[in-house]
Order: structure tokens, then sequence, then C-alpha cells
């Protein structure tokens, strides 16, 4: 039906050569398939409520995905099959595939981070006052440590460099 649904969509609304109008009435359905989905290979085991972040941004994503492709998978297509034969259309589709199932995956992460912090808001969950100036902190000692090292490693192979 989801299938239907988006090939009619795009048969109706997609003249431009984005497609966006298409991809965008299509984002609603999107999240509807996705929570089905989600729930069906959970074996139920998520709520709904739980997938719901999932089931948003897979959908944001993989609009922006059919945006995206219209504009370079053709030329993906045609560069692999010229210069690669017919092996080349199959990399290139491999290619395709990858992307889809990396921006799901990805959207499932971040769907469970998503969720996760929206549960700690729904229980009332504050962060202390200075944690936020705690990670930067921390993030920032990681950035200087990791320069200095590389400072240093640059140092030694200028010293080995002039003394040979």
């Amino acid at each position: 039906m989801y299938v239907t649904l988006g090939g009619f969509v795009h048969s109706a609304l997609g003249r431009s050569s984005l497609e966006l109008t298409a991809a965008l009435l299509l984002i609603p359905p999107s999240v509807v398939f996705m929570l089905w989905t989600g729930s069906v290979l959970t074996a139920k085991r998520l709520a709904y409520r739980d997938l719901l972040p999932f089931a948003i941004i897979a959908s944001a994503a993989t609009a922006g995905y059919s945006v995206g492709s219209r504009v370079y998978l053709p030329h993906l297509f045609s560069t692999y099959a010229t210069r690669y034969g017919v092996i080349g259309a199959v990399f290139a589709m491999i290619s395709s595939l990858f992307a889809i199932m990396l921006i799901l995956v990805v959207s499932a992460a971040a769907g469970r981070e998503v969720n996760d912090e929206l549960d700690r808001i729904r229980r009332g969950e504050r962060p202390a006052d200075d944690e936020v100036r705690q990670q930067w902190h921390e993030v920032t000692e990681q950035a200087r440590s990791r320069f200095d090292t590389l400072r240093q490693q640059i140092r030694e192979r200028r010293n080995r460099r002039n003394t040979t």
C-alpha cells in the first residue's frame, strides 16, 4: 500500500526535476510506514510512542535522500556503467542501497537518543547546572591533548629530517 501510494504521488506531482513536492507530501505516510515497520520488526515489544522519534527522523532523512538521489544517482549509474560496464551498474545500485541502509541505521540510533532524552524530560530529570560546562571542558581538554600530541609528532619528524 505504501509503495502504491508513493508511486501515485510521484506520478501525479513529480513533474519537477527534484520532485520536492512529492517527497514532502510522502513524509507523513512514511512516518506511519516506519512506525508500523518498527513495530513489526520488534515483534511489538516497543510502543509506537517509543518508535515515533525514529519514524520522524527516518522519514525526513529518506525524503532528503530522495531529493538528493534525483540529482546524483543518474550521474553515478552513467559513470559507473560507462567505466565498468554492467557490473558498474550493480556497483551503483549497491552504493544506493548502502546509503539507504545507512540512513535507516543512523535514524534508529538518533531516534533512540531522542526517545531517551524525551523520557528524561517526562520524568522531570534535569541535568546538573554545570554538566554542560563539564562536558565542554572535557571536549576541549581532549582536543588540546590531541593537538599537543600532533604538534609534538610534527616537531620530532622535523628534527629527524633536519639531522639526516
